[in-house]
């Protein structure tokens, strides 16, 4: 009879052992579908990598656009000193860009000859 329940105690040992096996496996499971919700909330969910990804490209054109229009202010800013503190200037751009003429001096247009393009300066 000894052997019948050293036989019944062996067997409810290797029953535990394969109960514990299967626990450790399902939790197991359960941890690494959890870790790969977790993974996938983190990368595509709401302010995730992918939207990280997109504000930061967002944010490099928006640097690169307030650089051009830094530029552009400074180059203006240049041009209105210009403009109030050289005359030389002035006369330039009331030349070039107004096609205004100085007192006494005469303007002669020429017929295009055949062949050249018109111009639409003045």
């Amino acid at each position: 009879m000894p052997r019948i329940g050293h036989g019944a105690a062996t067997f409810n040992e290797e029953r535990g052992r394969d109960v514990s096996t299967v626990q450790k496996m399902i939790l197991a499971l359960f941890g690494s579908a959890l870790l790969l919700c977790l993974l996938l909330v983190i990368v595509f969910g709401d302010k995730g990598l992918v939207d990280l990804n997109h504000a930061k490209g967002r944010r490099d054109a928006l640097r690169s656009k307030n650089g051009q229009i830094a530029a552009g202010n400074l180059r203006l800013s240049h041009e209105i000193h210009r403009l109030r503190n050289d005359p030389a200037y002035v006369e330039h751009v009331a030349r070039q860009d107004l096609g205004m003429i100085g007192p006494g001096e005469i303007v002669l247009r020429f017929a295009p000859e055949a062949g050249e393009e018109v111009s639409g300066k003045k």
